[in-house]
């Protein structure tokens, strides 16, 4: 941040304009002998609006840009353009109870501009009362701190819809509430779509398939003809199938069958 340049335009009897100038003088040289944690008292005093009368001064400042007073330019030393940075550092302060940049200088020169910058744009007599006290009505929104065109498409306008209300917070919510609920329903249509594939699949099981499982079910009526119940099957059949199974035919994913014995059991899916 840059030190503001003096105006050409500022309207002050003889008297009064130097008496300012100077004051303004003496402020920059006394703030530059300002030890670093005396300077972040000062800026703690009026970020705070102990002693600084911000909306004041900004509405002295929107009326000096509407008369043609003034005006707002992106440059590094302009005025208004330096009051608006102001302004957010104030907005910052109140969020993070500190200043965008972390630098002695940067704190200087917020200070020296907080000082200089109402007697630069012509604001008169009451400069030393708002520069030095807090005259604000209380409870004011730093939202409002901008001078600029009022149209919306100013960037005064634009700078109040930089920080979210409730409302705009349980919108944001609700949206991302919404996307995960369609990826839920594009979920339940992606199984739906299985169970289809499914279907298919089964429907369109081969002639040897179907004679793979009718042998299947051959061979458990097989084994309830020839005496096989079911707790014979639990004591016996483990020791059956270990001792006959050749370990060469179990491999690889396809359907085997192997003699189970000699008692005529038919094939035996695994």
């Amino acid at each position: 941040m840059e030190t503001a340049q003096p105006l050409d335009n500022m309207v002050h009897d003889n008297d009064t304009l130097h008496d300012l100038e100077r004051w303004a003088v003496r402020q920059v040289l006394r703030v530059e002998n300002l030890s670093k944690q005396q300077v972040l008292l000062e800026l703690h005093g009026i970020m705070e609006g102990y002693s600084y009368s911000w909306h004041c001064i900004n509405e002295l400042l929107q009326a000096q840009f509407d008369e043609g007073s003034l005006e707002c330019s992106p440059v590094d030393g302009d005025v208004l353009f330096e009051w608006n940075n102001l302004c957010d550092e104030k907005r910052t302060w109140e969020k993070k109870w500190r200043l965008s940049v972390n630098d002695v200088g940067f704190n200087m020169d917020c200070l020296i501009n907080l000082m200089i910058l109402p007697v630069q744009a012509g604001l008169g007599n009451e400069v030393l009362r708002l520069v030095t006290s807090n005259v604000d009505k209380p409870n004011a929104s730093t939202v409002d701190l901008w001078v600029g065109p009022k149209d919306s498409e100013s960037l005064r306008c634009r700078a109040a819809s930089w920080f979210m209300t409730d409302g705009d917070t349980s919108s944001s919510e609700s949206e991302d509430s919404e996307y995960v609920d369609d990826e839920v329903e594009t979920d339940d249509e992606g199984v739906k779509h299985m169970d289809v594939g499914v279907r298919d699949i089964n429907g369109g099981e081969s002639d040897e398939a179907r004679n793979e499982d009718e042998a299947m079910g051959i061979g458990y009526e097989s084994l309830s003809e020839n005496g096989f119940d079911e707790e014979e099957s639990e004591d016996s059949g483990d020791s059956s199938l270990e001792s006959e199974i050749d370990d060469e035919d179990i491999g690889g994913l396809g359907v085997k069958i192997v003699d189970i014995d000699d008692d005529d059991i038919s094939d035996f899916l695994l």
